[in-house]
C-alpha cells in the first residue's frame, strides 16, 4: 500500500512495475484524501500521464478548493492536462473558475500567455464570454497591444463566436476596430514569417465575420501565406521552420472555402492580390476529393435518412457540394437537409446549452444559399422534442415546396 505522495511519486518512477499495477496501487492511495500543496502538484504532473480516464485524481483536479489554491498560470495547466488526458471536457465549475482568476487579476501583471491560453480555451469549447470577460478582454488587449499572440486570438474570438450577436460588448468592438485598422496588419507584417496555419485560421474567421471591406489586411494575409508557401531562395536568412512547405489537406480545405467564398462575396480582393494567390494555389497540391475521407453516419442521421425513404424521396447522402461543403442529404436538384448536434452550437459558461450557431455552420448555411440552394436545419434541440408524424410532416412540408 502507498502511504504518502513521497511513495506514490517513487512507484510511478520505477521502471519495473506495469502500469496496472501502478494505476491500482495509487488510486487506492487515492481513496484517502490528499493533501493540496505542492508535493500534490509534482505527484499529479508524473501520475497523469499513466492514469486511467476514470482515475480519481480528476476529482481532485477539478475540485473548486484546489483550484483556489492554484495560481492563474497552474490552473490553465491544470485545465489543459484535464483535456489531455481525461480526454473529455472539464466539469463546467473549472472554466469558470478560472475565468473568475483571470477578471479578478490585476491585468498590468498578468502574463500574456495566460491570456492566450484563456482566449484558447473559449474558443476550443465554443463558450460564450459573460458581459464580465467582453469588457475585461479590451482592457487587457490595450496592455498587450503589441502582442501578435493576443491580438489574433481576440480577433478570432470576435469572428468565430460572432460576438456582435449577444451580450454587452460595446467595448470589445472598439478594440477590434482598432485592431483589424492598425494593430493586426503591424504585428502580423513585423512577424512576417509568422505560422501560416494561424493566418489560414484568421482569414476564416475573417469570412464568418464578412469582413470583406479591409483590403489592406487581405493583402498582408495572401503576401505572408504567398512568402511561406512559395520557393525562396537557398541564400534566404529564414529560419528553417519557415521554409516553404505543402499544406496538409486540413488546412488546404479552408484556404480553398477562403478564396471560393471571397470569389461570392468579393472577387475585388481575388482580383487585386491575383499574383500571391496564383503562387498560393500551385503549392496546395491537393484536389478536393484528395481531402474529404468517409465520414461515420450518426444515429440521428440514421433516423433522418429512414425517414426519407419512408417518403420515398430521392437523396444522396454525405455529398460534396461544389467541390468543398459536405452536406448530410442532398435531394436533387437544389435542396440540402443537415442536422445540426450539440458541437454546432455555443454553450456558457457554466454548460448550459444556447441556440447560438458556432461561426462555421452560421456562415456555411448563409455561403450555400447564396450559391442557391435550399437549406433544411433540423437542430438537436428541435428534433429531440419531434415525433416521428412531425418530423415526416416536417420533411414533407420542406420537400414539396
Amino acid at each position: 500500500m502507498v502511504k504518502n505522495l513521497a511513495q506514490a511519486l517513487e512507484l510511478i518512477n520505477n521502471s519495473y512495475f506495469p502500469k496496472l499495477h501502478k494505476q491500482k496501487t495509487i488510486e487506492t492511495f487515492l481513496e484517502s484524501k490528499c493533501a493540496i500543496d505542492s508535493e500534490f502538484l509534482i505527484f499529479k504532473d508524473s501520475y497523469l500521464p499513466v492514469a486511467p480516464r476514470n482515475s480519481k485524481i480528476f476529482q481532485y483536479l477539478e475540485d473548486e478548493q484546489f483550484l483556489s489554491f492554484c495560481s492563474l498560470s497552474e490552473s490553465m495547466k491544470i485545465y489543459r492536462q484535464i483535456v489531455k488526458y481525461k480526454r473529455a471536457i472539464p466539469a463546467p465549475t473549472t472554466f469558470k473558475i478560472i475565468s473568475n482568476k483571470i477578471l479578478a487579476s490585476d491585468i498590468e501583471r498578468i502574463d500574456s500567455s495566460d491570456l492566450v491560453k484563456v482566449l484558447q480555451c473559449y474558443l476550443k469549447y465554443r463558450v460564450v464570454p459573460s458581459d464580465e470577460m467582453l469588457n475585461w478582454i479590451p482592457r487587457a488587449y490595450e496592455r498587450n497591444r503589441s502582442n501578435y499572440p493576443v491580438i489574433l486570438y481576440v480577433t478570432k474570438l470576435y469572428f468565430e463566436m460572432r460576438i456582435r450577436d449577444w451580450g454587452n460588448y460595446k467595448g470589445f468592438e472598439e478594440s477590434i476596430k482598432d485592431i483589424l485598422n492598425e494593430s493586426l496588419i503591424t504585428v502580423m507584417k513585423q512577424n512576417k514569417y509568422s505560422e501560416i496555419y494561424s493566418i489560414i485560421e484568421l482569414a476564416n474567421d475573417l469570412c464568418y465575420g464578412e469582413n470583406w471591406e479591409n483590403s489592406e489586411l487581405w493583402e498582408c494575409i495572401f503576401d505572408i501565406l504567398a512568402n511561406n508557401l512559395s520557393p525562396l531562395s537557398f541564400k534566404s536568412s529564414v529560419q528553417r521552420e519557415f521554409l516553404p512547405r505543402k499544406l496538409s489537406p486540413i488546412y488546404s480545405l479552408p484556404l480553398f472555402r477562403i478564396l471560393d467564398s471571397l470569389s461570392l462575396y468579393s472577387p475585388s480582393i481575388l482580383s487585386s492580390n491575383s499574383t500571391s494567390i496564383s503562387r498560393i494555389s500551385s503549392h496546395l497540391g491537393y484536389s478536393p476529393s484528395d481531402i474529404y475521407k468517409s465520414e461515420t453516419t450518426s444515429y440521428t442521421q440514421s433516423q433522418l435518412a429512414s425517414c426519407l425513404s419512408q417518403l420515398g424521396v430521392s437523396y444522396e447522402p454525405s455529398k460534396v457540394l461544389d467541390k468543398y461543403y459536405p452536406v448530410d442529404f442532398f435531394l436533387p436538384p437544389r435542396k440540402v437537409i443537415e442536422y445540426h448536434g450539440i458541437y454546432h452550437y455555443l454553450r456558457t459558461i457554466d454548460n448550459s446549452k444556447t441556440h447560438f450557431e458556432d461561426g462555421s455552420t452560421f456562415f456555411k448555411e448563409k455561403l450555400l444559399r447564396s450559391k442557391g440552394y435550399d437549406y433544411l436545419k433540423i437542430p438537436y434541440y428541435e428534433l429531440s422534442s419531434l415525433t416521428k408524424p412531425e418530423l415526416l410532416s416536417k420533411l414533407t412540408n420542406y420537400i414539396s415546396n
